[in-house]
């Protein structure tokens, strides 16, 4: 159970400057970062464990190996941020915007975050295993050679996305749209592909899905 009210005050009191360019190798777990503003900044390798960054600006920053394990990211701007190989395991993503963000490699495994808008975002090689997905916006998005096994993707925009080698296996895809998806060589086995839309989408041997 989260305690705003502690948690800022025991930030406060550590009197952080926050304006420095570079924050990386930092201790913020449990900081209390809710609407700062941090695009541009340098977090790579920052430890921002149950950090609370609720609306929170991160345009253009670096979190590269960040950790960022059941951080509050609920409606944080990452667009265009690098998040490569940081790990986000059980943190809040609802409605947090990640478009163009590069999370290649990053660790999302049973993540919950439905309704993300990520369009262009790169997730090639990330794990997101058992991950919910229900109705993102990924259209244009690089998730090749990405673990997408068991995960809920309903509803979700993957048009022109690039899926090959991704692992899709026991994936829910209904009523997702793929219209021009590239899917050669992914994992379809146990996927369930109902009402999935799949116009120019590349199939996994290849041929062209009319």
């Amino acid at each position: 159970m989260w305690d705003d009210q502690k948690t800022r005050k025991r930030w406060e009191r550590r009197k952080v400057d926050l304006t420095v360019s570079d924050l990386s190798d930092q201790k913020f777990a449990e900081a209390y970062l809710r609407g700062k503003n941090l695009s541009g900044k340098n977090l790579s390798r920052t430890d921002l464990h149950r950090a609370n960054m609720i609306r929170a600006e991160f345009e253009g920053a670096n979190l590269e190996s960040a950790n960022l394990t059941e951080a509050r990211l609920v409606e944080a701007n990452l667009s265009g941020a690098n998040l490569s190989r940081a790990d986000l395991r059980g943190a809040e993503l609802n409605d947090a915007n990640m478009t163009g963000a590069n999370l290649s490699h990053a660790n999302l495994s049973n993540q919950n975050f439905p309704h993300v808008s990520a369009y262009f975002v790169d997730l090639s090689g990330a794990n997101l295993s058992g991950a919910n997905l229900e109705g993102a916006i990924m259209a244009d998005g690089n998730l090749r050679g990405a673990d997408l096994s068991d995960a809920n993707l309903s509803g979700a925009n993957l048009c022109r996305i690039n899926l090959s080698g991704a692992n899709l296996s026991g994936a829910n895809l209904t009523n997702a749209t793929l219209w021009g998806a590239n899917l050669f060589c992914a994992n379809l086995s146990g996927a369930d592909l109902t009402d999935v839309r799949l116009k120019n989408a590349m199939m996994p041997d290849g041929t062209i899905h009319d």
